[in-house]
């Protein structure tokens, strides 16, 4: 029961020196007791000599605790000086939400059908459209606000390119979307 008890206020007498120490000198503590322990054990076997070998054992224990020790107060210190991460980039005021916003005026007109499209964007039809194959598609700018589209639609013949349909619509392109696109379809001629 004494042997416990002398073990137990040891083992409490060692822990509050460990509690005051730093990681290097913590490691030399430990690795020294640990060495001791070690070298005491093999020297009284080996030799006869626990005690030698209880001090050399604790001499190599502290020297490999102290440098163990000493890597993870440096991998401490590392990591409270490295800088913390960036913020999201932020672009005209806008917050975080909206950082990867897109372009609300770039757009795009799809031809979805199988005829020739002549496009006429905020025009009467006088000047030179924008002319789609059947099944591609454009790329444009629109600013923000009314447009009024008009298309035809032509199928080719032998006699020449005849007028399928006629498309006249007004798109609104909103601030506060993220780009705009019209796909024109069969049924809209």
């Amino acid at each position: 029961m004494k042997r416990r008890l002398r073990l137990g206020l040891l083992w409490l007498v060692g822990m509050s020196l460990l509690a005051g120490c730093t990681a290097t000198q913590q490691g030399a503590l430990v690795g020294g007791t640990l060495g001791a322990a070690s070298g005491a054990i093999v020297g009284g076997g080996a030799f006869g000599e626990p005690g030698v070998g209880a001090l050399v054992g604790a001499g190599i224990g502290a020297a490999t605790g102290a440098l163990v020790g000493e890597a993870v107060e440096n991998e401490r210190r590392a990591y409270a000086a490295a800088p913390p991460p960036p913020p999201p980039r932020v672009h005209r005021g806008q917050g975080p939400l909206y950082a990867t916003r897109a372009d609300p005026t770039r757009g795009e007109i799809i031809n979805e059908t199988p005829w020739e499209l002549r496009i006429h964007v905020d025009e009467d039809g006088s000047t030179s459209p924008l002319i789609l194959d059947p099944w591609e598609s454009r790329s444009i700018g629109l600013d923000i606000g009314p447009h009024r589209i008009l298309a035809r639609a032509y199928v080719q013949t032998q006699f020449g390119p005849r007028l399928v349909g006629v498309y006249d619509h007004t798109i609104y392109v909103d601030p506060r979307s993220s780009g705009w696109s019209l796909r024109l379809t069969r049924r809209h001629f």
